[in-house]
């Protein structure tokens, strides 16, 4: 366990996204509690992979995160896309100058 940077929590208040330093975004349930999943995004050594930010769409689908990500290997930093329902990583936006500390989607869920 690490410390928690950022939550975020779908319009209808049911899902609520955690991003951690230790490397992943997690989702609950926001009524019972429950840990739903566990989202990874590709990781290194020493920072890379730490998660300062997180969001999610409005209807709960999708979630965003990102931090030090991707910097190892590209030397710039990306936002993973997850699918919430599966956890499979659906698209990434990289090319980024800096750690990303803040996400947010837009009401539309652009």
């Amino acid at each position: 366990m690490a410390q928690i940077n950022r939550i975020g929590l779908d319009k209808a208040g049911r899902y609520l996204v955690t991003a951690s330093l230790e490397k992943t975004a997690r989702v609950w349930d926001s009524r019972t509690g429950a840990l739903l999943r566990v989202l990874r995004p590709p990781l290194g050594d020493g920072d890379e992979g730490k998660l300062y930010a997180v969001a999610i769409t409005p209807d709960g689908n999708a979630v965003a995160c990102a931090g030090w990500t991707s910097y190892e290997w590209n030397e710039k930093n990306s936002i993973y896309f997850f699918d919430r329902a599966t956890g499979r990583l659906t698209r990434r936006i990289t090319g980024l100058p800096n750690v990303i500390t803040h996400l947010v989607f837009s009401p539309d869920g652009s």
